[in-house]
């Protein structure tokens, strides 16, 4: 009798047999099963786990057959399910095991490729029918989840013994406590992890998946800071409900210390289920203990405790002594945390413990109403604002803890009035010279805006730059000025004609106002600034290097100087970032970035400099491909533009295009368009068509349409800017540069190799002349250079370019994370040159650093793929060749609707003409390269010699089906 069949009969002996005394049982039972002694042993198993268990058990009976007959693991290892060979147990959970996998393919395993995968696999003997649609169903499910923080669904099939199975990314990291744990980090850094993983539960909340099981174990976080959460189809997901309105909480769903309430009591499990669980791990990531220090000492069992204790302030759990091991006393967990005991119970008091209260609520319905809104809590206590629910006496308190400086002024003339005499002639003087000065710029501003009186400007609209260069002008007129006062004024316009983009004007002005402050020591502060603002500066004009070093030189000044601001140093901070940042040395950058966050939250940053740290910051995560720290960071960034922002706000313009920056480096085109355009709207209000600000959200929207396949749209966008930019900042501008490799790599796939070479070696000129040969603008412009010199058949040519930029990629202090692109590229033109085993060695590790830093589903892992298997095929190995051709296809889809792409129309194409080889797979040759036709005449034109090529492919095609 077959599993499913018998289970009906098991469950009738199993409930017959709990009216029977235990010694009565086994006689009862041989007689019943008449001889099937595989009814009678499981029915047999069902008692013995009853007896351990208790009763709870009995409920999903079948399952536990399955488990408990179920093979040892051990005796997996080593099998191939599918593409996959299992390589060890990663975990066990319900009727689930979880493997180490490898996915192999034909001819790799003497090359030594290997895609690491983590496998879920069902047993097929052992799984009733129910249990076995409910984990289709959950696959299905899983694979409507994409999201950075989402261990990401790769592939699911039937194993050749019936078992379903489905593969995820395998995750290499820590869980999210031990991480922080290991790296000391703060209550600021380790929020900022909670606020990934609250995206990530959000996200399947959105998708009607609740998790259930959050805890450490089921979070882990990468070596590059990448919160990744895990057990949404590993180990736990198939015990889901079959059906949304399922109240079902068996035993073994839960884990005790992070179970809520109605999980205990076997109530309806919803969206506030797993806010508790974020509450739990919440306290533990900030005072290192459980919430329930009785049942944590062993004193009750974590059931009684979660229902009927009230959770330990997390101030006070600081100096529960430690019952577990490795937890540490309060002075070790302050430790973890970069600070002191004292100075973590000061940051724990107050509004993050409300906000952990309110997440262990007994009641779901007093819990935040969503992890969105628990997220929301957590924002405002890192940006300094009232957290959710608070009265209107504790928002007054906190705005007055925000606006401590302007509020505490008396008690400052009261300090100074007790500071002694002499102390008060001192600053008496000095005061009368401050007051000059500003007396002097507030004189020079309010004549200066005078020409916006009709009777002043003579009826005439007068624009800013009018305005600006009016009152330059007058300011080397004014004798009278002291250089203090030049100075001060100089720099605010520099700053002003910055802001206006007006890079060179406000260059001189900056250069003017530090020439003065240099000579007055008493003003050293603000030359430093006036200096960090000039290297600002200097690195939109595209001297980098000069910027680096005048930043270097006030962040010196700033740090040297005990009564420097901490705003000050900040910003200084943050600008050496950006240097960085352009000058492609993201390391760097996030070396500065993280010294202006540790300081972000300081009362005396204000929202504008928070704002531009945020996004500086945002950029640092970018540049390092940590793509979803950066796009919370810029999310971070637009939550403070936003706070009473008016319509066409600049910072939320700004934030909004980081934002898309982001979203595209996740290959979320679509999303980063959308973002982007809201943007533009904004910039061509308030700054006009021609601002570089402007400029930078049009290529961005055009970038974006490239990789859609859009080429025509975004060729037409991307040389509108290159033109405005040439006319602009010059032709050896940085900017100009960028937009040329945006447009060799258009009109490359749209075939005008004429304007792509010209383009590209535009590029390599500009970033060679002020960066060097080394630099990633330059090797990226080269390495796109070598592509059109390939397809122009210059392959010795392109061989060498692309030699030199490996060879460059290989030194450890350019920290290149996109390499993968120039092995993939060159390991293309070694195929064409005939060396296919040096062509195999070069796209396979092309595709094995791809996988681990883009992800399956990415452009550059579908290229990959791609590449690896038209030298397969070139080589004879056509099994190979149709499954990384199936694979490319694959990557597309997962980034692509419908995998529609000129792209993806060649991986059609190819994988069509492979497939015509063998008659009886010619329907679906046919079948592809018809689709490949339709798509590049859709995309590219029906004229366009690459849907001419397509076409008669489909024509021979056709023709040998007939044949």
């Amino acid at each position: 009798m077959a599993a499913d069949a018998r289970w009906p009969r098991v469950r009738e002996l199993f409930h017959a047999c709990q009216a029977l005394a235990p010694g009565e049982r086994d006689a009862w039972l041989e007689r019943e099963c008449a001889g099937d002694t595989a009814l009678l042993d499981e029915v047999r198993d069902l008692l013995g786990a009853q007896a351990i268990s208790g009763d709870l058990l009995a409920a999903d009976a079948s399952e536990l057959i399955g488990l408990l007959r179920a093979a040892p693991a051990q005796a997996l290892e080593g099998q191939r399910i599918g593409a996959y060979r299992l390589l060890r147990l990663l975990g066990e959970g319900g009727m689930g095991r979880v493997f180490l996998a490898d996915r192999e393919l034909a001819g790799r395993e003497a090359d030594g490729f290997e895609q690491r995968v983590a496998l879920k696999l069902v047993r097929g003997d052992f799984v009733d029918a129910e249990t076995r649609v409910r984990f289709l169903r959950e696959r299905e499910l899983l694979a409507r989840l994409s999201h950075p923080h989402i261990a990401q669904l790769h592939d699911g099939g039937v194993a050749a013994d019936g078992s379903p199975f489905f593969t995820l990314e395998y995750v290499e990291g820590e869980p999210i406590t031990r991480w922080c744990d290991a790296r000391r980090l703060g209550v600021r850094a380790r929020l900022g992890l909670v606020l990934q993983v609250c995206a990530a539960v959000a996200h399947a909340h959105r998708n009607l998946i609740v998790h259930r099981d959050l805890k450490p174990s089921n979070i882990l976080v990468t070596a590059d800071g990448e919160a990744k959460l895990l057990d949404f189809g590993i180990a736990k997901l198939l015990d889901a409900a079959p059906g949304a309105g399922d109240t079902r909480t068996h035993a073994r769903l839960m884990t005790p210390e992070y179970a809520a309430p109605e999980q205990i009591l076997g109530g309806a499990v919803t969206t506030a289920t797993d806010v508790y669980a974020i509450g739990v791990l919440l306290y533990e990531l900030l005072a290192g203990r459980t919430p329930y220090a009785r049942a944590e000492a062993g004193l009750v069992g974590w059931p009684e405790a979660v229902l009927h204790e009230v959770p330990e302030p997390m101030t006070r759990a600081l100096a529960r002594l430690p019952v577990r091991a490795g937890a540490g006393d309060g002075d070790t967990l302050a430790e973890r945390r970069g600070t002191s005991v004292a100075a973590l119970r000061r940051t724990l008091r107050g509004d993050l413990e409300r906000i952990v209260r309110r997440a262990l609520a007994k009641e779901p319905e007093a819990r935040h109403p969503s992890v969105a809104a628990l997220a929301d809590d957590v924002r405002a206590w890192l940006d300094g604002r009232a957290i959710g629910g608070g009265s209107r006496r504790y928002r007054v308190r906190k705005f007055v803890a925000r606006h401590w400086l302007p509020l505490g002024a008396a008690a400052a003339i009261l300090g100074v009035i007790v500071a002694g005499a002499a102390a008060v002639a001192w600053q008496a003087r000095e005061t009368e010279r401050e007051a000059r000065t500003t007396l002097a710029v507030k004189d020079f501003l309010y004549g200066l805006f005078t020409a916006v009186d009709p009777r002043a400007a003579k009826g005439r609209d007068v624009s800013a730059r009018e305005l600006l260069d009016r009152g330059a002008a007058r300011v080397q007129r004014d004798t009278a000025l002291e250089p203090g006062q030049r100075a001060e004024i100089d720099a605010t316009l520099g700053r002003i004609y910055y802001q206006l983009a007006l890079y060179e004007q406000a260059k001189g002005l900056q250069e003017g106002a530090s020439r003065l402050l240099a000579a007055d020591p008493s003003r050293a502060l603000l030359a430093a600034r006036t200096d960090a603002e000039r290297a600002e500066t200097l690195a939109a004009l595209g001297d980098v290097p000069a910027a680096k070093t005048l930043a270097d030189d006030a962040i010196r000044r700033f740090e040297a100087a005990p009564d420097a601001s901490v705003a000050d140093r900040v910003n200084a901070w943050r600008i050496r970032a950006r240097t960085a940042v352009d000058a492609r040395e993201f390391v760097d950058a996030a070396r500065f970035i993280d010294k202006a966050l540790a300081h972000v939250d300081d009362p005396a940053i204000g929202d504008d400099l928070r704002l531009l740290v945020m996004m500086s910051a945002g950029n640092a995560s970018w540049g390092e491909q940590k793509n979803g720290e950066a796009e919370q960071r810029y999310r971070t960034a637009l939550a403070i533009a936003s706070r009473n922002a008016g319509p066409d706000d600049l910072n939320v313009a700004f934030s909004q295009t980081s934002l898309g920056l982001a979203l595209y480096a996740q290959s979320r085109y679509a999303d980063a368009i959308e973002a982007d355009s809201l943007a533009l709207a904004t910039y061509r209000k308030v700054l006009g068509e021609e601002h570089p600000t402007t400029l930078n959200a049009v290529r961005n929207i055009g970038l974006s349409n490239y990789q859609l396949g859009h080429y025509a749209t975004s060729r037409e966008l991307l040389e509108r800017v290159a033109s405005v930019q040439r006319a602009r900042l010059g032709a050896d501008h940085p900017a100009l540069a960028g937009t040329d490799i945006n447009i060799g790599l258009v009109t490359t796939d749209l075939g005008d190799f004429a304007r792509a070479e010209a383009a590209l070696a535009e590029a390599v000129s500009i970033f060679g002349k002020k960066f060097g040969r080394t630099h990633q603008g330059t090797r990226a412009a080269l390495g796109n250079l070598a592509i059109v010199h390939e397809l122009e058949g210059q392959l010795e040519l392109a061989d060498a370019e692309l030699t030199e930029i490996m060879q460059a990629e290989a030194d450890p202090k350019l920290n290149e994370l996109n390499g993968y692109t120039t092995l993939y590229r060159l390991g293309d033109v070694k195929r064409r040159r005939g060396d296919f085993a040096t062509a195999l060695e070069l796209q396979r590790r092309a595709l094995a650093d791809s996988i681990r830093h883009v992800g399956e589903h990415a452009r550059y892992t579908a290229l990959a793929h791609e590449y690896l298997g038209l030298t397969l095929r070139d080589s004879g190995n056509v099994a190979g060749a149709e499954r990384e051709l199936r694979a490319a296809l694959a990557s597309f889809a997962g980034y692509l609707p419908g995998a529609e792409h000129p792209l993806a129309a060649t991986a059609r194409l190819d994988l069509g003409e492979l497939l015509e080889r063998d008659p009886t797979h010619r329907a679906e040759a046919v079948e592809l390269i018809t689709e490949a036709a339709r798509e590049r005449e859709k995309f590219l034109g029906a004229t366009h010699p690459a849907t001419v090529a397509a076409h008669a492919a489909l024509a021979k095609a056709q023709g040998a089906t007939r044949g």
